[in-house]
């Protein structure tokens, strides 16, 4: 059965999802203050998710951050300083571009974030204990797709209702 033969089950489970994920969202951002907090006492939330950003995507330059993460590129350059006086992240120049600077986790960064994750890591093994590894990897690809799907902005999300909201016309 399609989306299409089933419109109301459809909307009734993205109805759902949405439900699940403000549920889900007040869970990750404990986590992530928390977490922030097992790696330095006093890191900003926003400057944990750059550590961690850099963490699983890095090295990256400060530009791909700021696009990837939708960051102001003075308050990520405020961030960068602080986990770089926090001595979480190096720099080096791009081999590319020798203008750009690349940032990555140190060694140190890295042993502080891996120990501070660690309660989340057991939480989610205990949580999804006794779920088959392929339905993990289904939820896996799920987030994939919703995190890579370009999501309208405040203004194109303002023309998408008033279009569904209005009469079609006699055109």
């Amino acid at each position: 059965m399609t989306n299409a033969e089933a419109p109301d089950a459809f909307e009734a489970a993205i109805r759902q999802l949405e439900s699940e994920f403000t549920h889900l969202m007040g869970h990750i951002r404990r986590s992530f203050r928390e977490n922030a907090n097992r790696v330095s006492p006093g890191m900003l939330v926003g400057t944990y998710k750059v550590l961690s950003f850099l963490a699983s995507d890095g090295p990256l330059t400060a530009s791909d951050i700021a696009e990837r993460l939708m960051l102001d590129k003075g308050h990520l350059s405020r961030m960068i300083k602080d986990l770089d006086e926090r001595g979480l992240i190096t720099r080096e120049a791009d081999p590319t571009d020798k203008r750009a600077t690349l940032l990555s986790v140190s060694e140190a960064g890295r042993e502080r974030f891996t120990t501070a994750r660690r309660p989340t890591r057991e939480g989610l093994t205990v949580a999804l204990n006794g779920f088959d590894p392929a339905d993990i990897d289904t939820a896996s690809s799920v987030l994939r797709a919703l995190y890579r799907h370009r999501w309208p902005t405040a203004d194109e999300g303002a023309g998408i209702a008033a279009a569904e909201s209005s009469p079609p016309s006699d055109a």
